[in-house]
């Protein structure tokens, strides 16, 4: 049958072979015998593929091209100014977009969060041009992560590139929290994202890490009480307040969790 279609390419005919009408079993026949052909001997025939494709419902298939299609031409921006971009990244956005609804069609989740990830990236991309978002090394985007002062920008990244764990968010909240002041930054990550108890222990163990002496830098204390209050577990909360001389905190919780004092004396919870 190879062929056949190679006469049909030759004479631009090929979409002549879809119009047959055939039984169910002739139909996924010719489907894969179409999709093989076309795999090996045209892979870059987009048009072709794609009308393929569309003709046997193959939804996922069309996700997967749209998607490798707004990767390629994702990376052709590489190292050029957004301006001159400008029209290739619409041009991504709408891929991914078409990318996202084909995959739906399938159930395909993963692979449509993966595509609203990264158009909401290059989204946010066209939206601040001085900066460079897309196309980054893992170096590069741990960076950007904790200099993005945005919060709703910094989760952008992380999902696009698949740094949304624990370890990120400790370094970008350190940063931006902690050491810039700017706590509201933290406190979204704490409403959205619910950290674990983890987050908030290796948040302490940073700062104890990157200060001098039991309290270290007044101004940096000051952000890291503001930021350990969404903590939920009150009896670490309590033992950090108190071995880092936040006495206000100290006092407040014991107003609020009558006992937390004695629990903390008999306890061996740790707040390191």
């Amino acid at each position: 049958m190879e062929y056949v279609f190679d006469a049909l390419i030759k004479y631009d005919m090929f979409e002549l072979v879809l119009r047959k009408a055939l039984d169910k079993e002739s139909q996924m026949e010719l489907k894969l015998a179409l999709h093989d052909y076309l795999q090996r001997k045209h892979p870059n025939d987009i048009e072709r593929l794609t009308m393929v494709y569309i003709y046997f419902n193959m939804f996922r298939e069309i996700g997967d091209t749209l998607w490798d299609l707004a990767m390629k031409t994702l990376r052709g921006t590489r190292d050029r100014p957004v301006a001159a971009v400008y029209e290739d990244l619409l041009q991504t956005i709408q891929r991914l977009s078409d990318a996202a609804e084909a995959y739906v069609k399938e159930d395909c989740v993963n692979q449509v969060t993966r595509c609203v990830a990264y158009g909401n990236l290059v989204a946010l991309q066209l939206q601040n041009p001085q900066i460079r978002l897309v196309n980054l090394s893992e170096g590069d985007v741990r960076k950007l992560m904790t200099t993005l002062p945005r919060y709703t920008d910094a989760r952008i990244v992380a999902e696009a590139y698949e740094k949304n764990n624990n370890t990120e968010w400790v370094n970008a909240v350190y940063h931006q929290a902690i050491v810039m002041g700017n706590v509201a930054f933290a406190e979204q990550h704490c409403i959205v994202a619910r950290p674990s108890f983890t987050f908030f222990q290796d948040l302490v163990s940073k700062f104890r890490a990157n200060t001098a002496g039991p309290s270290g830098n007044a101004a940096h204390l000051s952000h890291l009480r503001r930021v350990i209050e969404y903590c939920n577990e009150v009896l670490y909360v309590y033992r950090v307040a108190v071995d880092l001389k936040l006495y206000d905190l100290v006092e407040r919780l014991t107003n609020d969790f009558p006992g937390v004092d004695e629990l903390s004396s008999s306890s061996s919870f740790s707040s390191k």
